[in-house]
């Protein structure tokens, strides 16, 4: 039972209880008249009786239950602040720190943010290409970044903790689903990791100690 439903029976049962006293103390009060009188009154007084308490009866219908609150019971009704009490404190909440911070506030957050992330960018050159990816696996651990000067790539770099690390990828000429993705805590010498992808297997290889020759072949993208 619903706690609105539970709270209208329990007023109708007490103002069902509280016009039946009603009803004994107007039938004691018309016998005590009765008596007093000798006779012929009690037909009167017990029809006066009867007209009060359907006149009671018919007052109380007239309430609608959802507007009978039960008091003193735990139960009330809740108005427009008890129902909306998280939205109210959110938004008073957002206006102090708004407030607190001002435009300052606001500016660190962008900020952070763009330390975050600082890459998504791709620098003009030209792209990269099987011819020379082979030739850059033949380099071995020789090989550094000055070897990748010249090709586009999409800089997804980052900073975290005022440490940034270098991440470039690399798209080929011959098929959208290769990528070399070239990864180091520093842009300059030999890079950290120097890793061949195929996104269509799945596959990946560093061409500085497996052969990228060999994987192009396997894959089918070279002869």
């Amino acid at each position: 039972m619903k706690p609105s439903e539970r709270r209208a029976l329990e007023a109708e049962k007490r103002a069902a209880k509280e016009a039946l006293e009603r009803e004994k103390a107007l039938e004691k009060k018309a016998n005590d008249a009765q008596r007093y009188d000798g006779s012929g009154g009690g037909t009167e007084s017990k029809s006066e009786s009867e007209g009060e308490r359907l006149n009671t009866d018919a007052e109380y219908r007239k309430i609608p239950k959802g507007d009978i609150e039960v008091k003193g019971d735990g139960y009330h009704r809740e108005g427009f602040f008890g129902s909306h009490v998280r939205l109210i404190t959110f938004i008073i909440t957002l206006t102090l720190v708004l407030t607190v911070l001002g435009p300052w506030g606001i500016d660190m957050l962008v900020s952070r943010s763009r330390e975050t992330w600082a890459g998504g960018n791709i620098e003009d050159g030209i792209l990269m290409d099987a011819d020379r990816v082979i030739a850059l696996s033949e380099m071995g651990y020789t090989m550094t970044w000055k070897n990748l000067e010249g090709y586009s790539y999409e800089d997804s770099s980052y900073t975290k903790k005022g440490k940034t690390t270098y991440n470039h990828k690399y798209n080929f000429e011959e098929s959208e689903m290769l990528c070399l993705e070239v990864i180091s805590s520093q842009n300059t010498g030999s890079p950290d990791i120097v890793r061949l992808i195929d996104y269509e297997s799945g596959e990946y290889i560093d061409i500085r100690e497996e052969s990228a020759r060999e994987f192009l072949e396997r894959l089918g993208y070279i002869e």
